[in-house]
């Protein structure tokens, strides 16, 4: 899950740009002084068999995630299917 908490998610909007069947999209905005989100792991229980996209291409602030939310426990993820710096 190239993802990151959407508790965290002044990374991403709130409202989704766009949708696309169970993906949606959302414009990065990371507050402070950061440039950027680096990725996280996917916390999912099965996430050992899922091969995380991204490595060292972190998205900067203002760049466009393509993903799918999912609600662990009282925090939520967005995994990342695709992104536009």
């Amino acid at each position: 899950m190239g993802g990151a908490s959407s508790k965290k998610a002044e990374m991403a909007s709130e409202n989704p740009a766009t949708s696309n069947e169970n993906l949606e999209s959302y414009k990065l905005r990371h507050p402070g002084t950061c440039s950027g989100m680096f990725w996280r792991k996917d916390p999912r229980p099965d996430a050992s068999s899922r091969k995380q996209k991204g490595g060292e291409d972190w998205p900067r602030n203002g760049s466009i995630l393509n993903g799918m939310v999912h609600e662990i426990g009282s925090t939520k993820w967005l995994c990342v299917d695709s992104w536009k710096q």
